[in-house]
Parts: structure tokens; sequence; C-alpha cells
């Protein structure tokens, strides 16, 4: 541990087999003592216990019985028993109680009463004792559930951030859990298909300038706070891994998840739960799934906002969005028409409009076109600072603007989507990379 452990009590009335009631009076208090990214928190030992008991009372069969436990002591080891009897009859090991939720923040150990427990009521008393933990103890324990052996791999990458190291026949990749920010792809046989600065930060609370950031719920400023941060809050933030997993074909899919906590509300108002999964082969595929977890309608903005990287930028050219009108952000969102393919002769911020056809990126200096598929996409954005606007910002190199170019699919401005309570969106873009006939 980087720093001393600190201990919270709490107890809770919520009935003690809702494991989710009782982790959230947990974290509650965590949050309350300044805790605010549990993803960073090593739990040390969780302990939860009935009340002036030592069992818990359980209706079976109909016939009530007591199943008594002992609390164990995590740091022992792995091979200490619960005595409550698991599934079949079976004892179960400390690591079978592991929540997934925890395990990834902690991967220590982590001791809750089984989903299938069948317990009637009762208060529960414990404690957390708490602390940072170590870069490669993070790692290690993130690669202990998740890591794919000989494929991917969860790293320490820039700034100490965790990210997901994949190698296969078909490609590579790495994407960083902050943000579930993919940084790189590199499909067999070809260059680096992604834009990366080397001035982008590696931090909590900053964006990674390049790769293919998450911009939501909002696009660009926040049209009623100008304090609120660009694009929104959760490619700034460390996501949820949730699982990876590999085809026959070496095919590796990372699946990740955020939620609406008091940190988004202090930004947005709205529950939400957004959930993404990233495939990496020789194409790669994206799809971000938007739930409203509310009680009421919301709206909101989203893009995949992918930094292509090329030879040249004044000689790419962007084909598939003649004809489409679009708003230029350089101009007061003027509405113009796109006339033939666009080709980055200055400064260029583009909303194109019901653009939901495939568009293509040709780099004549790579020797390759670069194209974008997309579903339940209505906005395609093109943008590139230029000298002017890449001089304006701190995490982008002087002359980087020559070497990469946004094309990405979306849903802003006034193609933003609405949600009913319980209604789930989502958008699909699917990238891949063709050499010319």
């Amino acid at each position: 541990m980087d720093a001393q452990l600190q201990r919270v009590e709490v107890e809770t009335a919520v009935p003690c087999n809702d494991k989710f009631a009782v982790e959230h009076a947990f974290w509650g208090k965590l949050f309350a003592k300044g805790i605010k990214h549990v993803r960073e928190v090593a739990v040390e030992r969780l302990l939860i216990a009935a009340l002036d008991e030592d069992f818990f009372t359980v209706a079976k069969d109909n016939d009530t019985e007591a199943i008594p436990f002992r609390l164990v002591d995590p740091i022992a080891g792995s091979g200490d028993l619960f005595d409550a009897p698991g599934e079949h009859g079976k004892k179960r090991r400390v690591d079978d109680e592991l929540h997934a939720g925890l395990a990834d923040a902690a991967a220590t150990r982590v001791w809750m009463p089984s989903a299938s427990s069948p317990v009637v009521s009762g208060r529960a008393r414990g404690s957390v004792e708490f602390g940072q933990m170590d870069t490669n103890s993070r790692t290690a324990a993130l690669n202990s559930r998740f890591s794919l052996p000989g494929l991917a791999q969860i790293v320490a990458g820039n700034g100490g951030l965790a990210k997901i190291k994949i190698e296969t026949r078909s490609a590579s990749a790495e994407i960083y859990l902050h943000g579930a920010q993919i940084t790189s792809w590199q499909p067999a046989g070809t260059e680096e298909v992604l834009f990366l600065s080397g001035k982008s930060h590696w931090q909590d609370g900053k964006a990674i300038r390049g790769g293919i950031p998450v911009c939501f719920p909002w696009f660009r400023a926040k049209a009623d706070d100008p304090h609120a941060p660009s694009h929104g809050f959760v490619r700034t933030r460390e996501w949820q891994l949730e699982s990876m997993s590999a085809t026959p074909g070496h095919v590796v899919c990372a699946r990740f998840s955020i939620s609406s906590d008091d940190e988004s509300r202090k930004w947005w108002p709205f529950e939400f739960r957004l959930e993404y999964a990233i495939t990496v082969g020789e194409s790669l595929k994206l799809e971000l799934a938007m739930t409203n977890t509310g009680n009421k309608d919301l709206r909101f903005e989203e893009a995949l906002h992918t930094y292509f990287k090329v030879g040249d930028v004044r000689q790419a050219r962007v084909t598939g969005l003649d004809g489409v009108t679009y708003f230029d952000n350089r101009d007061g969102n003027r509405e113009k028409q796109q006339q033939g393919e666009l080709a980055v002769t200055r400064q260029t911020d583009n909303a194109y409009r019901n653009a939901t056809g495939p568009v293509e990126i040709a780099d004549s200096n790579f020797g390759r076109r670069l194209r974008t598929g997309k579903e339940n996409s209505a906005s395609t954005i093109a943008w590139n600072p230029w000298s002017e606007g890449a001089a304006g910002l701190a995490d982008f190199g002087t002359d980087e603007w020559q070497s990469m170019l946004c094309v990405e699919g979306g849903n802003i401005l006034d193609s933003a989507v609405t949600l009913k309570a319980g209604e789930t969106h989502t958008m699909t873009v699917g990238i891949a990379v063709a050499r010319p006939a």
C-alpha cells in the first residue's frame, strides 16, 4: 500500500442478502470521507456481520435455520473457507465471494453475503480498511480477472494509468481504462491507424489527446454552463472494465461501463448507464449503448471522436459527404452544403447533418483508405485545428495538426438523442483499412 490504511465503520438496516444495497451503504461512507473514485481505492477487508449475532437467520424450505459463518481474515490467504455452504452444499473460497464491481477496484479480498443466500431480514455491521493501491498491485489484480494469455493483458501505461495491451495475429491495440479510450490500433501489415499526441495529459480529470475519446453527454462546450468540461465528463474518468473475451480467430473484445453518480450529477442531473464494447481485429468495432436508468426523459449528445493518423492532412481527402448539409463551427455554425470531396485547407470543424452513410479518408501519403461505417448515428464530424488552433492547445504539439484528422460518428446538435425512462440507444461505429486497388 502507498498510503496508510484508514478504517470506516457503518451499519445498515437493509436486508442482508441485498449485497448491492449493503455495498452502497459502505461506499456512501467512503464518499462522505472524500474518496471520490472507488476504483482508486484498495479494499483491504470488508466484513459484514449480523448485529450481535454470529449467524444470519434464514428461511429454507419453509424451515427456519441459522447458518453460522466466521469472518475470514482475507490477508491470511485465499485458502480460507466460509462455514456457510455454497451451491450444492460445497464450501466457497474467499475468492469466489469477490464482487465483480469491487474486484477491479480493490482486487484484494472482499466478503459479501452470496446473492443466492436466502436471508430474510436483519441488519448488518461491518468495516472497511482502505488505502491507495500501488500500480503493480493493481495491474496484477486486474490481470488475475481479465487477462487473455497470449492475447491481452493489463499493464501500466503512461502516467501509471492502467491500459489493456492487445497483441494478436490480426492486429495490435492499446485501450486505457481512463475514458475507456483506445489509443492505438494497428492491423497487421499496416501503419498505425490512430493519432496520439506526444503532449497528451495522462492523469485523472484530464482527457487523453488522441485515439478515440467518448464524448458524452454533450459535444464541445456545454450550452448552459461554460465551466463544464468540454465534450462531457466520461472521457476524463476511469471506466469499469467488465470483461474481456476472444473468438477462435483471436478477435478480442473488451467491455466497459460507467454510470451516473454524485460526481456526474454535478454537471448533468440525470441517471444513466453507458456500456461500451471495443472489438479489435482486422477491423475495429465500437458499440456504445446508453440506457436511461432514471424516471424522467433525457436528451444527450454523443460522439466517438476518432483521431485518424494521416501522412499529411493537406493532401488527405474525405469522400462520402457530397451534397450533405453541415454546420460550420468556424463560421458561427452557419449551415452550408458540402460540394464534392472534403479537402482540409484550413482550421475545420464541420458537423454534417443526417449523415448516416459511410465515409472514407483517402490518404495518399500512407497509400491507404480509412473507412468509417456506422449505425444509429445521424452526425458525422470532421475536425482539424490547423496551426492556429493547435497553438492554443497545451496538450497538442505545434506541428502535430499536420498528421491527424478527426472524422467521427455521433449524434450532436439537432441530432441529439432523446430517451424515455428505461430506454436504451445503441450507436455502432466500424473502422476498416483498405489499400487502393
